[in-house]
Order: C-alpha cells, then sequence, then structure tokens
C-alpha cells in the first residue's frame, strides 16, 4: 500500500504551509467556536437567545467553508497578500481569546450572548476580506468589531 504523505514540519516550505494553514484558523474556528475552550458560551437553554440562535446559523455555517476554499485557493497564488489580510483579523481574533479566558461561571448571559455575536462576525469579517463575492449577511467592518470589543469589555 502507498504511504501517506504527512504535512510535517520538515522541508523548506514548512513555514509557509503552517503559516497558511494557521491563517486559515478553520481549525481555531472549529475547536474554539461559539462553545469555547472553556465551556458553552452560549447562555443556558432556559435563558434567552442572542438575536440569532444557533439553528438560524447553519446557513451560513456552508458559506463560511466556500470563503475558506476561496480563502486557500487565493492563498496559493498570492501568499503575502492572504497573510497581510491575517493581520487584519488578528486583533480581533486575540481579543476573542482573551474574553473567553476571562469567562467564569458568574459571566453574565449577555455578555455570553454578545461574545457569541462577536465571534460571528469575526466569521462574517473573515468572508468580507477574503471571499466578497459570497457576501456578508450582516454589515461589518474593522470599526464595528472594535466597537464590540469596548462593550464587552464594559459588561460583567
Amino acid at each position: 500500500a502507498p504511504r501517506r504523505r504527512h504535512l510535517g514540519t520538515r522541508g523548506p516550505r514548512n513555514g509557509r504551509a503552517r503559516c497558511l494553514l494557521e491563517s486559515l484558523s478553520l481549525r481555531h474556528s472549529l475547536d474554539h467556536g461559539p462553545r469555547g475552550p472553556r465551556g458553552s458560551l452560549a447562555p443556558s437553554p432556559r435563558c434567552p437567545r442572542g438575536r440569532g440562535g444557533h439553528r438560524q446559523r447553519l446557513p451560513h455555517l456552508a458559506r463560511y467553508l466556500r470563503a475558506v476554499a476561496l480563502r486557500a485557493q487565493r492563498a496559493l497564488q498570492q501568499f503575502d497578500r492572504d497573510c497581510s489580510k491575517a493581520e487584519e483579523i488578528a486583533p480581533f481574533t486575540k481579543a476573542l481569546n482573551r474574553f473567553l479566558e476571562g469567562l467564569t461561571p458568574r459571566t453574565s448571559d449577555p455578555k455570553r450572548v454578545a461574545l457569541e455575536e462577536f465571534f460571528w462576525l469575526i466569521e462574517e469579517y473573515k468572508v468580507s476580506l477574503f471571499a466578497q463575492e459570497l457576501k456578508t449577511a450582516v454589515p461589518v467592518s474593522a470599526k464595528r468589531l472594535e466597537k464590540l470589543i469596548g462593550e464587552i469589555s464594559r459588561m460583567i
């Protein structure tokens, strides 16, 4: 049987491949998505959901995956351009991770809902940067994300 090649850490192109995989952030989105590394980010079933709820997000997941595929194709041809766009997203994902690390059982439900909305808004921002032709479901910009960071920071 033929041996499978493993995308390891050796070879001259390993840095570029690793950077590409990390910048795509699909793995991060799946591992640290709306449930986060510290348990459920969404409020409990007895608490009211955010504006959307999980069922309304399902149609968007296919669009997000198409955006990741388009980004991967384009990154293979214009890697430097992808990296510069990834740098635009980095402050927001870092802020999200900082918020998620600060979650405690006493974190308010409105803050949890706001964090979930922030997560999805970051995904929409990725679509706007890497796959504009797929269109965003809601208006999104760096300025809107920065404003939301400020609002979440003031929540308990």
